[in-house]
Parts: structure tokens; C-alpha cells; sequence
């Protein structure tokens, strides 16, 4: 049986088309998603993919975003990425609200010592136009250690 878990973003950062945001930290927070509940990232964890879901507050719609992932709360160890850019869609029931998913073919990074916080990591976003808030960004993992 697979075990594995997400973190999820805790604050909703600002991102501005081709800028990257500020980082935000992703950790376990039941308190935004209790699927959340054990999921803190282990020191070493097989990244499967990232979910975002962005608001627009001004500009024109994005059509895509990347992500990238670093251990350290400066953004001087990265972690993975940046991902290809991932098309964005409009969400299917709230204005504003764009999403998509980045596949981050399942890389194996083992955490660093300069890592920040253990079971965490952090994020910044780039969007391809207008101006967004992160609303959500849930990062999936798995163990290695239980096989493909």
C-alpha cells in the first residue's frame, strides 16, 4: 500500500505576471484542508505533482503558470523547477478562479540542511499575465520507499 500526503500554502501571496511572488510556505495545515492531516513532507518524498488554484485581481486572464520549489525561506536552495509552464482554465463555478496542475515527473530531492523548517517547503508562482492571488497550492508527494 502507498502511503503519501500533501502541504498546502499557508498565507495567499500576490503573484504579478512574469514575476515571480514572493515565497510562500507550504506545509501540513488542517486548518485549510483536512486532507492535509498527515501530511507533513518527509526528508525524503517522491514530488508527484502541484495544484494551483489562483484569483485574478487585475490585468488579463493567465492562461499558464510555473512553480518552483525551494527548501530555504530566502529562495537560495532550490528544491525543483521551475516547472514547465502548465496551461491554466478558467474554474467551472467561481469568477475569477484559474487552475491547473503541474506534473513534476515524480523527482526524489532529499532534504538539505538548509532546510528551513523539517516538513516544509516553499513556493513562488509566475503567471504569463495579470495579476493573481495564490489561493491555493497543494504539493503531492509519496514515499519512495513503497515502490512505483
Amino acid at each position: 500500500m502507498s502511503s503519501g500526503g500533501f502541504i498546502v500554502n499557508t498565507t495567499a501571496p500576490t503573484a504579478a505576471s512574469f514575476a515571480l511572488t514572493k515565497l510562500f510556505k507550504l506545509a501540513e495545515l488542517v486548518s485549510a484542508d483536512a486532507n492535509s492531516l498527515h501530511g507533513a513532507l518527509p526528508s525524503q518524498a517522491r514530488l508527484e505533482q502541484v495544484d494551483v488554484q489562483l484569483t485574478l485581481t487585475a490585468g488579463g486572464p493567465p492562461t499558464q503558470a510555473k512553480v518552483m520549489l525551494y527548501w530555504d525561506s530566502a529562495g537560495d536552495d532550490p528544491m525543483a523547477g521551475p516547472s514547465a509552464y502548465f496551461a491554466l482554465t478558467a474554474a467551472l463555478t467561481t469568477a475569477n478562479l484559474y487552475v491547473g496542475t503541474a506534473n513534476l515527473g515524480r523527482v526524489r530531492p532529499r532534504a538539505p540542511a538548509g532546510q528551513t523548517a523539517s516538513g516544509t517547503c516553499y513556493a513562488a508562482v509566475l503567471v504569463d499575465a495579470g495579476t493573481v492571488t495564490v489561493t491555493r497550492v497543494r504539493l503531492h508527494w509519496s514515499d519512495p520507499r513503497d515502490g512505483e
